[in-house]
C-alpha cells in the first residue's frame, strides 16, 4: 500500500502569515495534501498553486453534527474554491442512536455532488467512541458505498488503539485506504511501518 504523509491543519484562529508558514511546511515535508479551515481553503490552494499538494476541506468538523443540507453546502463552496477531496465527516449522534437511515441519506447525497465534480470523499470517524457492533457497521455502510478513504479519528481526540486501527483494516477491503490523524513523526513513523496507514 501506498503511504503518504498529509498535514491537517485546522486551527480556529489561524492568519494568512499563519498559512503561509503551514503552506511551506506541507512544500518542506513533501506532503500530498494539506487540510484548513474552509475559509481558507482558496488561499491555500493559491499558495501551493504549481506544487502538486492537493487541498482538502473538512466537513461537518468535528462530530458531523451539521444538518444534510449545511453540508452540502459545504462541500459545493469547498470545491469551487479549490477543494481535491472532502473530509465527511458523518454523524456521531445519528451513529449512536443507530439512525443507519439518516447516516445512509447523508452519505448518498454527499456522494452525488462529490462524484458529479470528479473529486474525492474521505469518510471521517471517530472510531475511539464507538462499540465493536458500530464499527463493524460503518465498515459495511461506507465500504460498499465505495468511498476513496476513511479517516479513524479527527484528531480531536485521542489517537486510536493499534489494536483498532488492525480491526478496522481487516474489515475494509485493500482497494479502501485508511487514514489515521496522529501528533508527531514518532508515532507516524510507528503507524506506517506497522500497520500500512495513510496518515493525515
Amino acid at each position: 500500500m501506498l503511504h503518504t504523509l498529509e498535514l491537517f491543519f485546522l486551527e480556529p484562529a489561524t492568519t494568512l502569515t499563519q498559512l503561509q508558514k503551514i503552506c511551506k511546511l506541507a512544500i518542506d515535508k513533501n506532503c500530498t495534501q494539506l487540510t484548513v479551515p474552509p475559509l481558507l481553503i482558496k488561499q491555500s490552494a493559491e499558495y501551493l498553486s504549481g506544487t502538486g499538494i492537493q487541498i482538502s476541506a473538512p466537513v461537518g468538523y468535528p462530530y458531523g453534527w451539521s444538518a444534510i443540507e449545511s453540508k452540502l453546502s459545504e462541500i459545493i463552496l469547498a470545491i469551487v474554491d479549490g477543494a481535491a477531496e472532502i473530509d465527511f465527516f458523518i454523524n456521531l449522534t445519528a451513529l449512536k442512536n443507530q439512525d443507519w437511515q439518516y447516516l445512509a441519506k447523508e452519505l448518498n447525497m454527499a456522494l452525488t455532488i462529490v462524484r458529479k465534480q470528479g473529486k474525492r470523499i474521505n469518510i471521517v470517524i471517530e472510531a475511539h467512541l464507538l462499540t465493536e457492533d458500530e464499527i463493524t457497521k460503518c465498515c459495511d455502510l461506507y465500504g460498499v458505498a465505495g468511498v476513496d478513504c476513511i479517516t479513524v479519528n479527527t484528531g480531536f481526540g485521542e489517537v486510536p488503539h493499534q489494536s483498532l486501527i488492525e480491526s478496522i483494516r481487516n474489515q475494509l477491503t485493500e482497494a479502501i485506504p485508511l487514514k489515521c490523524i496522529v501528533p508527531d513523526n514518532a508515532v507516524v513513523s510507528s503507524l506506517i511501518n506497522r500497520y500500512a496507514l495513510i496518515v493525515k
